[in-house]
């Protein structure tokens, strides 16, 4: 049975199959209105050679191309590659979040001086290639296949594909592993095989913790995300050993990449986008060359006080912190701040929602100001945020490791025990009916303190929780009064159905619109 950690995190968390088949339908329809346009029509023939990586003489493939991007959003009549779109569109086809993003960003890299039509071409290209892609330095973007199982995985593979039960469709697993929509139930046997290979699942399907560590440390080169992962991965528990196992793969292979992946994207980051907040880290190429510089390197313990908030002042720490503005392109010569850069850097980090606070709160300079004292109020202003962002995600993971408890323990007595296919449209705020919801909601409702005993809902409990998701608090505690409202006049158990589906209902449609919690968090 399918978990539901209760209002918001459920929503969160959980994942929800799209509909590939209806966007794919769309795409085609797309395509055809340009091949129906003279201007940009391809010969059948050519078009297939192109899909199919062969040479050909099609002359209009760029606008083509360009014609279908266009018409889905993502990119422009001058060739500009819209992000957000490209994000968009991918939801529609695989799910997880953090591998959304990754190509997201990667395929909106656009070579300078190209042409809208060749961008047109390589977006295609990228999208729709299963690779996995980095920027070295190059003029160009290497793209390479992975298409060789390593003699560990091959091995296991063939084993759990020589057994009849545990057999799985080569297409279908194809599908999986690139994130597209796929029915899981097929694939449960193989993956739980699988897992018991790796030892990352014992026989009676638990997850086996040691075996996570050692598979991660080999597969993440990041100490601390490895040990993150382990953690987070360790933590799932399901009655099936089978759904167990699908959720153990998820989480170990869409958030943790390859060795190289991570190597490179750190590589990528310090030279394209640094964080603005811990440049000790993510910044390290800016940081290393200003410690480098006699004229503006400054004694760490100075630098850790400044990082903290405290309040210090000197003549290095400013011509520190504005060698590092320089660097990561936060300030000009003269010192203004350009907070388009602090928007940029803190996409992946933050909703819209947060970067506005950030960037209203950092990015004005004092009129009287220099350019270094500007750069010093700049530096601790952002890692004060980043400070505040870093508590607000542990206690987010310790209010959500409370939720599953209290998940277990609800669904574990048979009076509250509700069916997979009743829980997910619950969690997405749809009006369902189970003889059992009441119950399993009033239980959950009661241990997470947003109802007591007699059924009194308790305000506060609920906003405390969502203040941890939501970034706006005026908005979180008017989410809160209009769904106590519609409890109102109804029996207890049936206003705690309702409370908690109206919560439900709002954090599915913020989730949507992808403005709940840090984007580096949602994993």
């Amino acid at each position: 049975m399918k978990l539901v950690y209760c209002v918001c995190f459920v929503l969160l968390f959980g994942v929800v199959a799209p509909d590939a088949a209806a966007f794919r339908e769309k795409v085609k329809r797309l395509e055809q209105e340009c091949q129906n346009d003279r201007s940009t029509y391809v010969d059948e023939a050519e078009l297939e050679k192109f899909r199919n990586h062969q040479p050909t003489t099609a002359t209009n493939l760029g606008l083509h191309y360009l014609c279908t991007n266009i018409k889905l959003g993502i990119q422009d009549e001058n060739g500009k590659i819209n992000t957000e779109a490209i994000k968009n569109n991918l939801r529609e086809i695989m799910d997880g979040l953090a591998k959304i993003n990754i190509i997201a960003h990667r395929c909106s890299r656009r070579l300078p001086g190209e042409s809208a039509e060749d961008s047109a071409i390589a977006l295609y290209r990228c999208l729709h290639t299963p690779v996995h892609v980095h920027n070295n330095n190059h003029t160009h973007i290497h793209v390479h296949r992975r298409n060789k199982r390593s003699t560990k995985a091959s091995k296991a593979h063939k084993h759990c594909q020589s057994d009849d039960s545990t057999r799985a469709n080569e297409s279908d697993l194809e599908k999986f592993n690139k994130g597209e929509a796929v029915d899981t139930s097929k694939l449960k046997p193989y993956i739980f095989c699988m897992n018991k290979k790796f030892e990352m699942q014992n026989a009676d399907g638990t997850v086996n913790k040691h075996g996570i560590k050692n598979f991660l440390e080999k597969k993440v080169s990041d100490k601390t995300r490895a040990k993150e992962l382990k953690i987070k991965c360790s933590e799932i528990v399901d009655p099936s050993a089978e759904e167990t196992a699908i959720k153990l793969y998820k989480c170990v292979n869409e958030n943790a990449q390859h060795k190289d992946d991570q190597e490179q994207n750190a590589s990528d980051n310090k030279v394209q986008q640094p964080s603005l907040l811990n440049t000790a880290n993510t910044g390290t190429t800016a940081f290393e060359q200003c410690q480098a510089d006699p004229k503006t390197s400054v004694d760490k313990k100075t630098l850790k006080k400044a990082r903290k908030g405290k309040n210090v002042d000197t003549a290095s720490l400013r011509a520190h912190t504005f060698c590092i503005s320089l660097k990561l392109n936060l300030q000009t010569i003269n010192g203004d701040i350009k907070t388009e850069t602090i928007r940029k850097s803190l996409e992946r980090e933050e909703t819209e929602a947060a970067i506005d606070i950030i960037v209203n709160k950092c990015g004005t300079r004092d009129e009287n100001d220099p350019a270094d004292l500007t750069a010093l109020k700049l530096f601790k202003c952002l890692n004060k945020y980043e400070r505040k962002r870093e508590q607000k995600k542990r206690a987010f993971l310790k209010r959500l490791k409370q939720f599953k408890k209290y998940n277990q323990e609800c669904l574990s007595d048979p009076a509250n025990q509700v069916n997979e296919e009743v829980l997910s449209k619950f969690s997405q705020g749809e009006e369902v009916d189970h003889p059992n919801l009441a119950s399993y909601t009033a239980c959950l409702n009661k241990k997470s303190k947003y109802q007591d005993k007699k059924g009194k809902i308790k305000k506060d409990a609920i906003v405390d929780d969502l203040k941890l998701v939501f970034d706006d608090k005026a908005e979180v505690q008017k989410m809160v009064n209009e769904c106590v409202a519609k409890t109102s006049g109804l029996a207890v158990r049936e206003g705690g159905v309702q409370l908690t589906r109206c919560i439900f209902k709002h954090v599915a449609t913020a989730r949507a619109a992808q403005n709940v919690i840090p984007k580096s968090d949602r994993r």
